[in-house]
């Protein structure tokens, strides 16, 4: 039996506002994109910046949560899953390639992140970062109602 594994970490910022959205059958989807930045060498013996661009997608409570905490420019750790998918549109099939979020590090500090409504839960927290796992909707399978690409901001 071959051996697999599709896992992806990225760190980088947020490039707008997270779209949050409740399907008709109630499941919680937070979508945003995240700008990673990396210095590669270029023909003149100088440096040149490279930005990619990642769709990022957060099922169920910690979609919420997302949507309540981050903003343009915060500064997160997704770790999660490639997930390619196709959608027709106008007699065409599109292809997009998302990271489906397992677990998010938020990188700013507390103050920069912002108020949300879960100021309890953030009081308990002393560090700059924490680690937030949706384990209770956590699944490995992206949900049989997720949106099409025509419902989706970018």
């Amino acid at each position: 039996m071959a051996f697999s594994l599709n896992r992806v970490i990225i760190i980088g910022n947020l490039g707008g506002e997270p779209e949050f959205r409740t399907t008709p059958q109630g499941l919680q989807v937070c979508q945003f994109r995240v700008a990673t930045n990396e210095r590669l060498p270029d023909k003149s013996g100088g440096w040149r910046d490279e930005t990619e661009w990642h769709r990022v997608v957060v099922f169920g409570s910690t979609a919420e949560y997302a949507s309540r905490t981050l903003k343009k420019g915060s500064k997160v750790c997704i770790e999660g899953r490639n997930k390619t998918r196709s959608y027709e549109k106008n007699g065409e099939t599109h292809y997009v390639t998302e990271v489906i979020a397992r677990n998010i590090v938020f990188l700013d500090s507390k103050g920069e992140r912002g108020t949300t409504s879960s100021e309890s839960f953030e009081s308990e927290i002393d560090t700059t970062s924490f680690y937030l796992n949706d384990i209770q909707n956590n699944t490995e399978e992206t949900p049989k109602d997720y949106p099409s690409d025509d419902d989706l901001p970018f």
